[in-house]
């Protein structure tokens, strides 16, 4: 088997997002272990198309309710540019340091999505939200009871405030949204219905994405499931996993199973390949990886029904 290095794994899951993208209509969920590269491959990604894209990082999602502003800037619109997104995608603040605009805050422009944001709380968490001035300050209520802001709200109101501040005042409107850790700091219930949430409500952009949460994978659709593990890359039809109990099986034998767990080691890596070239082969994305891999697996000792796949992915990569 060719065996990946780090910057491979990244390529190879950069060229995967490019060519989904451009060759269908399926947004995409990124998931895998810690330290499987997940983020940097957003980064990477994010860095290719710094113009077309809008980078919200893990980090940015403080929403601090102290800093709301009651009255409009005096600046005329916030710096929603390729510039800001530069500056988020450095190394030196890439998931480390909140950033927005020019050294500014997302609370400053209150004012601007204010209405747009309750009317978005509103029908997401089927509430009454609301924000009413109380003495100067902006005070939050939920079913006119008031309430600080925790950190889920926190987190909701600062992704619905900064797609609604895009949405206005990033010049090119054919964008790529890209959010990494999309469930940070939300509930179970909420993470799970964030996705397709904004998907419906910012339909005019193409959504990337990862998360850790199995729940948002069962209750999103029409999207596609891309796997990242230490020396390789699966890509899944996100429309296959309407159970939690499909996705915990596909969790338990991606990151769970140890070659030990099996009959045969050999068996064991050879399957894995198998599965992922045939999910390749299936969804269009072949990569030179996938062509030498395909060369190792032929010098193989097989199994019958591992033959048997074999034959059929060599067919199908021979039309």
């Amino acid at each position: 088997m060719y065996i990946k290095s780090y910057a491979n794994i990244i390529d190879e899951a950069v060229f995967i997002l490019n060519n989904v993208l451009k060759n269908t209509n399926d947004d995409i969920i990124v998931i895998g272990d810690n330290a499987s590269g997940k983020s940097d491959v957003l980064r990477t990604y994010a860095q290719k198309i710094v113009d077309e894209c809008y980078y919200i990082d893990a980090v940015n999602r403080s929403f601090n309710q102290d800093r709301i502003a009651s009255t409009m800037p005096t600046q005329s619109t916030p710096d929603i540019s390729s510039r800001m997104i530069s500056i988020r995608l450095e190394r030196e603040r890439f998931n480390l340091s909140d950033w927005f605009g020019n050294n500014d805050y997302v609370e400053r422009w209150f004012p601007i999505y204010r209405d747009e944001l309750e009317r978005l709380s509103k029908k997401f968490f089927e509430d009454n939200i609301s924000f009413r001035e109380v003495n100067g300050r902006i005070l939050f209520f939920v079913n006119d009871k008031e309430c600080r802001l925790s950190s889920d709200y926190q987190a909701m109101f600062r992704i619905f405030a900064e797609l609604t501040l895009c949405r206005k005042f990033y010049t090119n409107k054919e964008l790529v949204v890209i959010i990494d850790e999309l469930d940070e700091f939300l509930s179970v219930k909420n993470a799970a219905y964030i996705f397709n949430y904004i998907r419906s409500e910012f339909s005019e952009y193409r959504f990337v994405i990862t998360t850790h949460s199995a729940d948002m994978l069962v209750k999103s659709n029409n999207y596609r499931l891309m796997v990242m593990q230490s020396t390789d890359i699966t890509t899944y039809d996100g429309n296959e996993f309407d159970t939690l109990t499909m996705i915990n099986t596909l969790f338990n034998k991606l990151f769970f199973t140890s070659k030990n767990d099996n009959d045969s080691e050999g068996d064991y890596g050879i399957d894995e390949i198998l599965a992922r070239l045939l999910n390749h082969r299936l969804s269009g994305f072949w990569t030179e990886i996938d062509k030498r891999d395909l060369v190792y697996i032929k010098n193989q000792k097989l199994t019958g029904s591992q033959q048997m796949l074999y034959a059929q992915i060599k067919e199908w990569n021979s039309l």
